[in-house]
């Protein structure tokens, strides 16, 4: 499976618009989205998966993550999707998104339905409203999921509250920890006004901040910012990398490090900005 928490930057692109897909790739995305959902109209929801299927047959050498967003499975879109899933192996696409996820009992059907009639994929829950945010905890303990994702516009209508910092704190901060707990991927909301790279950057360094580990992206400028954000500094890299060499040097002994005490989560906190530059950085 891949580490999908060292793929920060998550481009959507509409299922009719294939020539979008390997843009976003070539634009710097570390994964895509082929959306199903809310990008593809009623009309073309059936022409539109087959765009997307017929993509999706061949496994491509991109480092990039390649997932589909799936109609909800309530919804009659949703079940005609799982049906096509059941019937037809992708082996390009790396995980399954699931919109308006409420409950571990949806992630549970398309599992099981995937792993009867086809091979298991990693299953993403995108968490929109209130009762999702209120299930987090048995959410995020689904089998098979690999990752949370937080859709803030919809989720600002079910719990009342305003499209802002101090309004989404509560449920990402609920989203973060939970995904945390279970140490899977977990994806911010996208920003909105894709013509406001200082909002993005602080949006996206305050999610950061939070443990969300990557952002969506509804735009290809957008991908920079977000990977910058999450890209260490080389400063962090070679102070990381000196950091593990104390620690495996002394045996797991407590040890200092510029004056500061270097401890198991020190240790592991190190090794992960060490993952992500050689990811991120080096393979720029």
């Amino acid at each position: 499976m891949a580490n999908f928490s060292l793929a920060p930057s998550v481009l959507f692109t509409p299922a009719n618009k294939p020539e979008r897909f390997a843009k976003g790739i070539a634009m710097g995305a570390t994964g895509i989205i082929i959306d199903l959902e809310d990008s593809v109209g009623l009309s073309e929801k059936e022409s539109a998966r087959k765009i997307a299927f017929d993509y999706l047959k061949e496994k491509r050498d991109d480092k990039a993550i390649i997932l589909l967003r799936i109609n909800s499975i309530d919804t009659q879109a949703g079940l005609a999707d799982l049906l096509a899933l059941s019937q037809t192996a992708l082996p390009g696409c790396d995980g399954i998104v699931h919109p308006k996820t409420e409950s571990a009992a949806a992630l549970s059907i398309i599992d099981n339905i995937l792993t009867t009639y086809q091979t298991r994929k990693p299953l993403f829950a995108i968490i929109e409203t209130s009762i999702g945010v209120a299930r987090i905890d048995k959410i995020a303990k689904s089998k098979a999921i690999a990752g949370l994702m937080f859709g803030a516009a919809d989720y600002t209508v079910s719990a009342r509250c305003e499209l802002s910092a101090r309004g989404l704190l509560f449920a990402r901060s609920k989203i973060a920890n939970a995904a945390a707990m279970q140490q899977l991927a977990c994806y911010d909301s996208p920003y909105f006004d894709f013509h406001n790279e200082a909002g993005l950057s602080e949006e996206t360094d305050s999610i950061k901040s939070l443990g969300f580990t990557g952002k969506l992206a509804i735009h290809p400028n957008q991908i920079a910012t977000i990977n910058h954000t999450f890209t260490p500094s080389k400063e962090q890299y070679a102070d990381a990398k000196a950091i593990i060499k104390l620690y495996d040097d002394a045996k797991g002994s407590a040890c200092q490090y510029k004056g500061k005490m270097i401890d198991v989560p020190i240790y592991k906190l190190a090794k992960r900005t060490v993952m992500l530059y050689e990811t991120l950085a080096l393979n720029a």
